[in-house]
């Protein structure tokens, strides 16, 4: 757990047309440890770029809906930026459409979260964007699904919770993962439900029939699980499962049960 000294010297550029929003995430980030002024407050993108210009912060936090530049407008300028690509973004925002929150991971959020917010997830957030996290770093994970977005966005998940980059490896339909399960060893497989050519359960029980594989934990992602689908997939095999949509926080809980 992360103690208040290991925030007092972190700055944060806040963006948000709202000065409510302001202050209600500006007292989460004191109540953390942030020194009050090492937060830096901004009501549009343009001002918040015009902080960014002078002033080297550790972590992005942005609305999407704001005035002269939004926020995904401001995620895709920083990212954009060879000096400022690497500062932690994190989009918090009502907008909760899931082709939304997509748009928002493929411009490279580091993480979204909704609003109204309760401060443990939020809390948890900042702890893993600004200070990581080591206990998977040794774990490799195979990601298997028919979107390319959704595989991103699992990924991006994944790189949140602890996971490395390079020990990610994404597969489109069960056919393809099974045949990279045979030719490499992963510690955990996470697979859709719902694919073309070998679909998710179908997936599962062939994995779960093969010696060598039968014991990897696998978790199951799907956008619907009535009682028979969940009594269905664990007769299969699978560890544990987590409806779309999630968030890092949500998968990492999942993973916990796995591991």
């Amino acid at each position: 757990m992360a103690t208040k000294d290991e925030f007092k010297s972190k700055k944060v550029l806040l963006a948000d047309d709202s000065s409510t929003a302001r202050q209600i995430i500006k007292r989460e980030l004191i109540m953390m440890g942030f020194e009050d002024q090492n937060i830096r407050d901004a009501a549009d993108g343009e001002q918040a770029l015009k902080f960014l210009a002078k002033t080297e912060f550790h972590m992005i936090i942005s609305d999407w809906h704001m005035p002269n530049m939004d926020g995904l407008e401001l995620l895709r300028t920083v990212k954009g930026d060879g000096r400022l690509k690497s500062i932690p973004f994190l989009m918090l925002t009502t907008e909760a459409e899931k082709d939304k929150i997509s748009k928002a991971f493929e411009s490279s959020a580091d993480q979204y979260i909704g609003k109204p917010f309760s401060s443990a997830p939020f809390q948890q957030t900042i702890n893993k964007l600004l200070l990581g996290s080591t206990s998977y770093e040794d774990k490799k994970v195979l990601v298997i699904d028919d979107s390319a977005v959704l595989r991103a966005i699992l990924a991006k998940n994944l790189e949140q919770v602890g996971f490395l980059k390079d020990n990610i490896t994404e597969s489109k339909d069960g056919e393809e993962g099974l045949e990279k399960m045979m030719v490499d060893k992963f510690d955990l497989v996470i697979t859709d439900w719902y694919m073309p050519k070998m679909d998710g359960l179908e997936f599962v029980k062939l994995m779960k029939d093969k010696d060598h594989l039968k014991n990897v934990p696998l978790l199951m992602v799907t956008s619907e699980m009535d009682g028979r689908k969940e009594l269905e997939a664990f007769r299969a095999g699978i560890s544990a499962y987590i409806i779309k949509p999630f968030t890092a926080n949500d998968l990492e809980s999942k993973i916990k049960e796995v591991f």
